[in-house]
């Protein structure tokens, strides 16, 4: 094996373990971003789960309060107006930790979709270093068969200065008129 040929096999070698560690890398990226996007997911989730319990909480203290403020001033509590107060401070307090849920919901599924979006743009990427691979080991194949190909040809030999039939009749003609 001559030194153009080891060159040429350590360079395809090299090419392709270096293509292959990139797509295995990005790949690997993709995935990973996914698994912290589903746990972000999750946490907003969570976040939204504590923070609608938390405007819950608020609504009762505030119809605790409104019931103690009425009874106080002598009001029958649970009956008409008071009753109707109670349930506007329960309805509006469960409205807001509603909308909370939503948008935590919403938020999540956001943030899913874009380790979606990372998990499916590690797998392209890894597909073009695939390609790129089999390319470069296709250019390099075609390079050894071209230094393959013109070292197993007969050499070119220079008869220019080898004596011949006609050599006397070139010698005495000037360049470019036979």
């Amino acid at each position: 094996m001559g030194v153009e040929t080891a060159l040429l096999v350590g360079s395809a070698g090299l090419q392709t373990f270096g293509g292959l560690q990139s797509a295995k890398s990005a790949k690997a990226w993709g995935n990973y971003q996914n698994k912290q996007a589903q746990a972000d997911a999750y946490a907003r989730i969570g976040e939204s789960n504590v923070e609608a319990q938390q405007i819950r909480n608020r609504a009762a203290q505030e119809r605790s309060s409104a019931v103690a403020a009425t009874a106080a001033n002598g009001v029958v509590v649970g009956e008409g107006t008071a009753a109707e107060i109670e349930r506007t401070i329960t309805s509006r307090g469960e409205y807001d930790a509603q909308v909370e849920l939503a948008n935590g919901r919403d938020a999540a599924n956001r943030i899913l979709a874009e380790g979606e979006a990372a998990k499916l743009r590690g797998k392209q990427e890894a597909k073009a270093a695939y390609i790129s691979t089999a390319g470069s080991l296709l250019s390099t194949a075609y390079m050894g068969s071209k230094w393959s190909s013109s070292s197993n040809s007969a050499p070119v030999v220079d008869r220019s200065t080898q004596a011949g039939p006609r050599s006397s009749v070139i010698k005495n003609k000037p360049f470019g008129f036979y």
